[in-house]
């Protein structure tokens, strides 16, 4: 239930769709970097909810507003480079209620201690795109 596979086939593809080359794209998702300093990345303790920060290693850090302050500055880039935007209509690893998203899992129950939607939704990923 939760290999490699299993894991795509629940959040990637909609049954009964598996694609032909399923195998590389297995093949590829076990070739990541799995640690603090790759991915997800490391995190240092916060006094609020769910109690931990982004950290100073790792893919997902390194978009964290701690150290990219400047965000906006992507959107006043000129030309715009074009973008390719790939998404499934039923995909679930990006979307407003994300799995991953610590919002959701508190939402769910998951994380005790949520402190309501309020002070920490799910983060709307797809809406944002």
């Amino acid at each position: 239930m939760f290999s490699p596979r299993a894991v795509q086939r629940l959040l990637t593809y909609k049954p009964p769709f598996i694609p032909a080359r399923e195998d590389d794209l297995v093949t590829a998702t076990l070739q990541t970097h799995l640690g603090p300093q790759d991915m997800p990345g490391d995190k240092v303790t916060s006094p609020h909810w769910p109690f931990v920060a982004p950290g100073r290693w790792g893919a997902i850090n390194a978009l964290s507003p701690k150290y990219a302050s400047k965000v906006e500055n992507l959107y006043a880039i000129e030309p715009k480079p074009p973008v390719l935007w790939i998404r499934g209509s039923h995909d679930l690893s990006v979307s407003n209620t994300a799995a991953s998203c610590p919002g959701t899992l508190g939402a769910a129950g998951q994380i005790p201690g949520w402190p309501g939607a309020e002070t920490f939704p799910s983060q709307p990923m797809r809406a944002q795109t």
